[in-house]
């Protein structure tokens, strides 16, 4: 299993919409793709907040609900998000709050970007409204 257990290594939080640009075909690119590969070769380590594997599994049902993905697509994505064993932090959900009504976030975002605050690190996000904050 993952952690970020060597300091040399840069480490990036990440949100739910980044690993669905990843998961989903018809939403990777080329960076998301790389941050990835590289993250596969532990050359970079990522983590999340808590709520990451509810908003990826809800990201794919969604997803299949509309129709862009098949069901074998979306046990295949599922079985995917598991196996890379993203470490998972706890987050302060009266900061995360205060966060979100400063900046009008949802509370869920706020907490990707306070984990990336408290980590100093960046946060890797395909959400524009987080991207402004970076």
């Amino acid at each position: 299993m993952r952690g970020g257990n060597d300091p040399r290594m840069q480490t990036y939080a990440i949100d739910a919409s980044y690993v669905l640009a990843f998961l989903l075909p018809d939403e990777i690119d080329e960076d998301v793709a790389r941050t990835f590969a590289r993250y596969q070769c532990r050359e970079i380590e990522l983590i999340s907040t808590t709520l990451l594997p509810f908003e990826v599994m809800n990201g794919l049902l969604v997803a299949y609900r509309k129709k862009r993905i098949h069901t074998d697509f979306l046990n295949t994505a599922a079985d995917l998000f598991t196996r890379l064993h993203i470490p998972l932090s706890e987050i302060d959900h009266h900061e995360a709050l205060a966060f979100a009504h400063l900046h009008a976030l949802t509370v869920y975002d706020a907490g990707y970007a306070q984990l990336a605050a408290q980590q100093s690190c960046v946060l890797l996000t395909k959400d524009a409204q987080l991207l402004r904050l970076s």
